[in-house]
C-alpha cells in the first residue's frame, strides 16, 4: 500500500468509525449483517461509505 493509499484508507476508516459510533446498537448490528450478506440492499451501508470516501480521497490527494 502506498502512502497515498494509506492516508485515503485512514480517512475512510475515520469516516466509518464516526458514522458507526453515531448509530444505536441495533442499527450497528444491522450494518454488520448487511455488509456481510450476499444480496445488497439499495440503502448505503458502512462498506459503501468506506469505498466512496476512499475513492474520493485517492482522487483528491
Amino acid at each position: 500500500m502506498t502512502d497515498k493509499e494509506r492516508r485515503a484508507h485512514d480517512l475512510a476508516i475515520a469516516f466509518v468509525n464516526s458514522y458507526l459510533s453515531s448509530l444505536p446498537v441495533d442499527r450497528r448490528i444491522d450494518e454488520f449483517s448487511e455488509a456481510t450478506s450476499v444480496p445488497r440492499k439499495s440503502v448505503p451501508n458502512a462498506i459503501d461509505i468506506y469505498l466512496a470516501v476512499y475513492d474520493q480521497a485517492l482522487k483528491r490527494m
